[in-house]
């Protein structure tokens, strides 16, 4: 009878033990899920806007453009905004950078419209485009954006485009617009400045060329002092060099002297202040009162006022014609000089000579 009560006060004892192990694991596991979360003290998270457009001024550090890398361009809600800074990347590097004074969001029409514009393209190999303008409109799901208002377009190697409005195009990285086009440059200043009208303009990032649609017509003033006047279809700006091309129908008046061809290509001297020469190809025809000259390429030498025909040269003055490999107008035309000539003279002249 000893052994059984023994034996029953033991099991007894082992089946309070149990209980009570249960209830303090149940206390614990109790404070884990609803006492130790009530003492954190929970802070919202910043919505994608927040993160990406409330900057008082544009960021300077790595960490900050990393930050807004990362948050997509939403339409939070009808908020208004100020001194604002936006970052777009595209396939892992910068598209565009955006500053504005002041900016509202239009959740229904999906768009942010924009005061006070400063925006920076990244095109290959480091070359930028700085568009400003008073006004901006920016297309949330498709990452567009259109600049008016007095816009200004300075590309990284010194050319400043005048237009009445700038688009931007995400999908195939793409600035343009159709108004008239005054542009300046590269560097040099006051009246010696390359001055450029036209319609139209575009330029592909990827390209980084700007490209001048129709109507073109130039002036510069050359460092002799010559008055130079172009007028083309088309003309064409190298984003990495200090160059500019002209296409279709190009004329060049330079003073008297007019040079004609499908396309002419300004070439600057290495600090872009000075237009070295102008290079001729596809057939050119020169001309002045006196004369006319054609071959396949001309080169106009501006620093040493050489006119330089090669590739099939030909110069007709009256009724005689002088050919040969190469043949250079010295002093602007006032002295002929022909390598490995061979001239046709009218007869008629030379009885009269004798």
């Amino acid at each position: 009878m000893k052994t059984r009560f023994f034996q029953k006060s033991y099991w007894q004892g082992r089946k309070i033990y149990r209980t009570l192990l249960f209830l303090f694991c149940l206390g614990v596991l109790v404070e884990l899920l609803v006492v130790m979360p009530l003492t954190v003290k929970d802070q919202p998270a910043p919505t994608a806007r927040e993160s990406q457009t409330e900057t008082p001024a544009p960021k300077e550090s790595d960490e900050a453009d990393e930050s807004e890398e990362d948050a997509p361009l939403e339409v939070a809600g009808d908020q208004k905004m100020s001194r604002i800074h936006m970052l777009e990347t595209k396939e892992g590097n910068k598209d565009w950078e955006l500053w504005s004074d002041k900016a509202r969001s239009i959740p229904e029409e999906q768009k942010v419209v924009l005061s006070g514009v400063d925006s920076l393209f990244h095109a290959k190999k480091g070359i930028t485009y700085r568009v400003t303008g008073r006004k901006g409109v920016i297309e949330v799901p498709k990452k567009n954006l259109e600049i008016s208002g007095k816009v200004e377009t300075k590309t990284s190697n010194g050319y400043t485009f005048f237009t009445d409005d700038m688009k931007y195009t995400s999908e195939n990285r793409t600035l343009f617009t159709q108004s008239p086009v005054r542009v300046a440059g590269p560097k040099a200043d006051g009246k010696k400045a390359l001055k450029l009208t036209g319609k139209g303009l575009k330029t592909q990032l990827d390209e980084a060329r700007v490209e001048v649609l129709s109507d073109v017509k130039a002036e510069k003033i050359l460092e002799k002092g010559q008055h130079a006047v172009i007028h083309s279809d088309r003309a064409l700006f190298n984003g990495e060099k200090e160059t500019a091309s002209f296409v279709g129908e190009v004329v060049l008046d330079v003073d008297d002297m007019r040079i004609t061809g499908p396309k002419a290509d300004f070439l600057y001297d290495s600090s872009g202040d000075i237009l070295k020469s102008v290079v001729f190809s596809g057939g050119a025809r020169v001309s002045d009162p006196n004369k006319w000259a054609t071959s396949k390429e001309v080169t106009v030498d501006f620093l040493k006022n050489q006119y330089v025909f090669s590739g099939n040269p030909r110069v007709v003055q009256n009724s005689d014609e002088l050919r040969g490999e190469k043949i250079i107008f010295h002093d602007g035309g006032k002295r002929i000089e022909v390598i490995s000539a061979k001239a046709k003279i009218d007869k008629s002249r030379l009885d009269e000579a004798e």
